[in-house]
């Protein structure tokens, strides 16, 4: 199917797919060329890979002259159209849950969270967002929710700059809305469908509206982290 991230993925009849570690696979062999993107988004193509330690030999159709390349250049065997420039892709998630208590006290809680992100070759846009709210007795106890959006826009295959906003609601807290919008930059450690790794920081500005307490609004450093 793919190698990525040291991983070969591999397609059986009798097994789904099994992901093999490609310090482990000496040889790949394929009827339909396979696509080799390297790091600097040259394609190659090839029906036969020879994994030595230090290098990659690709070998073409028959008559072309077997290519060596270094480990460090090889970015992705077999990528995703949108590695390539060819559209996006498209990944989210998204959690309800609902619990009912009923006894000496009564309890209702809702909780909702969700997320988006929408990936193409150079940029990408998240979205997140999540609500609480609890009852007891019938009366309202908690009620907070939480909007954000992201851009990034990549200036190498790691590197990365862009902006943020989010919105905050926290009833039981005094907040009316606090409005926070950032840029900065930042770095993709790794990015794979098993396992992502991204930070960034930069200057924010934020914006506070109390329904009692007096209204507020500062400058600040932000700093986000995400890892699933």
């Amino acid at each position: 199917v793919k190698q990525e991230n040291n991983t070969l993925d591999f397609k059986t009849s009798y097994a789904g797919v099994i992901k093999i570690h490609w310090d482990q696979v000496a040889e790949v062999k394929t009827d339909k060329p396979m696509e080799v993107l390297l790091v600097d988004d040259t394609i190659l193509m090839g029906t036969r890979i020879i994994n030595n330690v230090d290098d990659l030999v690709v070998e073409g159709e028959s008559g072309l002259p077997p290519q060596t390349l270094g480990q460090d250049i090889v970015d992705v065997i077999n990528p995703e159209p949108w590695r390539k420039g060819e559209g996006y892709k498209l990944s989210g998630r998204v959690n309800f849950a609902y619990s009912k208590q009923s006894g000496n006290t009564d309890q209702d809680e809702i909780d909702v969270d969700g997320d988006l992100t929408w990936r193409r070759k150079y940029d990408r846009f998240l979205a997140f967002g999540e609500l609480e709210r609890d009852k007891t007795d019938d009366k309202l106890t908690t009620e907070k929710w939480k909007l954000e959006g992201a851009y990034n826009y990549f200036v190498t295959k790691k590197w990365y700059w862009g902006g943020f906003g989010r919105l905050e609601h926290d009833k039981f807290a005094d907040l009316d809305l606090r409005s926070t919008a950032g840029i900065g930059a930042g770095h993709q450690f790794f990015e794979s469908e098993t396992q992502n790794l991204f930070a960034s920081a930069g200057p924010a500005w934020v914006n506070e509206d109390f329904k009692e307490a007096e209204d507020d609004d500062y400058s600040a450093g932000q700093w986000r982290m995400s890892y699933d």
